[in-house]
């Protein structure tokens, strides 16, 4: 990203959901326009999501995620903290064209829908 910026977000994610965001997507086919990766869960299970163009590579967003509370519901845990998105990282452009941040947070909602199979709430 040649000019990233980063905002906070708070959306919270289903177990399924975070499942889906740590096994990422791999293009098949020339007409997959959208590669996913997880790092490697850190010491706490949190990870970070990487969102590239397939055919360019170029990282286009990076979303961190709390890993849920194990043992139960992700959303709902009573006993510790549900999966959630925390923040997003998007090359915000320059010159005319400047990406804002409901743009990056509406690209990022679509990839995971459309190429993860998500649901987001």
């Amino acid at each position: 990203m040649r000019n990233p910026v980063t905002a906070l977000w708070n959306l919270g994610v289903s177990r399924n959901d975070f499942d889906k965001l740590l096994q990422g997507f791999q293009p098949a086919v020339m007409e997959d326009r959208w590669m996913c990766r997880a790092d490697a869960p850190d010491a706490r299970g949190d990870i970070v999501v990487h969102v590239h163009r397939s055919w360019t590579g170029d990282e286009q967003l990076r979303i961190k995620v709390t890993a849920p509370a194990p043992g139960g519901a992700a959303s709902a845990h009573p006993n510790g903290r549900p999966a959630t998105i925390t923040d997003i990282t998007w090359d915000k452009g320059n010159g005319s064209f400047l990406a804002t941040e409901e743009e990056a947070k509406d690209l990022a909602t679509a990839v995971c829908r459309g190429v993860l199979g998500c649901e987001l709430r």
